[in-house]
């Protein structure tokens, strides 16, 4: 996935095309526990995505930040996070798999913001 970005940077530049490689590359550094790099290039490829009209790929981003952030602990970033997504989510296709699936990590993060306040 890493010769796939950095072809994409190499013959689009920063943009949309871009984005969407650094979203799967993010996805499968997040998926090996590489969460800080994973982290970094979540917030790169939304720094690109945002505000280009593809909202559906600004949720995946999102979506997918938030899964770093509660597995790196910051509990309080990912209710933020995702909050945003959810909102977005349920305004745009309504309660469904999907959103339940999003709701149960919004759950999990407020769990663990309420968690980190106790002590």
């Amino acid at each position: 996935m890493m010769n796939v970005v950095r072809f994409a940077e190499r013959a689009h530049g920063d943009g949309v095309l871009l984005a969407h490689a650094l979203g799967g590359l993010a996805y499968m550094l997040l998926d090996a526990g590489r969460w800080e790099e994973a982290l970094a290039t979540y917030e790169r490829a939304s720094g690109m995505m945002s505000g280009r009209g593809d909202e559906l790929a600004e949720f995946t981003l999102l979506f997918g930040k938030g899964r770093c952030l509660i597995a790196m602990g910051r509990h309080p970033d990912a209710v933020l996070v995702l909050e945003r997504a959810y909102t977005w989510f349920l305004g745009r296709f309504g309660d469904n798999r999907r959103a339940k699936e999003l709701l149960a990590w919004l759950d999990r993060a407020r769990l663990g913001a309420a968690g980190a306040l106790e002590t």
